[in-house]
This record gives C-alpha cells, sequence and structure tokens, in this order.
C-alpha cells in the first residue's frame, strides 16, 4: 500500500509518577531500539503529533528538520529515516497516539499523496486517523 520502509506506533503509557510517549509496535524497524525511547508527552514524533492532532508530513528530514533539532526525534536516527508521516490515532475524537510511516530513501512520499495514503490506511489499521476527514 505505502511501500514503507518501516511503520510504527506509538502510545502515551502512564505510571505512577510520570507519563511517557513510547514506540510499542514497529515493522521494517532496523533494530529494537525503539523499544528504548521515550519521551515526555508533547515532545519527539510522536508527542507533536498526539498534541496536535494533526498529521506531521516530513519529505526531507535533511531540509526540514535543522541538524541542531534532530536529536529531539529519536525514532529517526535510530531507524534512519528522511522522509516520513506522522499520524494521530484517535479515540472518540481525541488523539491516544501516532503512527509513523518511514522511509529510508528521499523523495517517496509527498505532501499531495499523504491524504491518500492515510485514507487507504485507516481501514486497514481499523482506527480512527486524526486528518482524515472522510
Amino acid at each position: 500500500m505505502t511501500r514503507s520502509d518501516c511503520v510504527g506506533m506509538a502510545e502515551e503509557i502512564r505510571t505512577f509518577d510520570e507519563t511517557l510517549v513510547k514506540w510499542t509496535r514497529m515493522t521494517g524497524n532496523m533494530n529494537n531500539r525503539y523499544r528504548r525511547i521515550s519521551v515526555a508527552p508533547g515532545k519527539g514524533v510522536a508527542g507533536i503529533v498526539k498534541k496536535t492532532g494533526k498529521p506531521w508530513i516530513v519529505e526531507d528530514v535533511g531540509k526540514e528538520i535543522p541538524l541542531s533539532e534532530k536529536h529531539r526525534y529519536p525514532i529517526i536516527i535510530n531507524e534512519k529515516i528522511v522522509s516520513f508521516i506522522a499520524i494521530p490515532i484517535l479515540k472518540k475524537g481525541r488523539p491516544e497516539g501516532a503512527l509513523i510511516i518511514g522511509y529510508r530513501t528521499p523523495g517517496r512520499i509527498s505532501k499531495s499523496l499523504t491524504m491518500d495514503y492515510i485514507e487507504d490506511i485507516q481501514p486497514v489499521c481499523k482506527c480512527e486517523l486524526g486528518g482524515v476527514h472522510l
């Protein structure tokens, strides 16, 4: 469908004394480091998408995310993602997590294709995705 290099899902994990956003599932991953990534709510790719409730499309990480800011997005570094679509996963209309569709080669995604991808993915994942108006 998307011919992506990797797809992952992040969720907000609440414990007794803190709340973190963690990547809980990943396919096409290069290693298992994604399991150790945890950021504060509102931080990282998943946190930003969950906070805004809107898809985030990056056609070229090297051009759109300054090198000095790249460390704020560990999933991009660990999975060597160079372009991606990150989409909020909604529950009862509220952002509860994020889905990332990542590519390791440039030029594989464009903003014009994003809505098509999201519309195709929503019935497959059997969830409500933010930014979709069907």
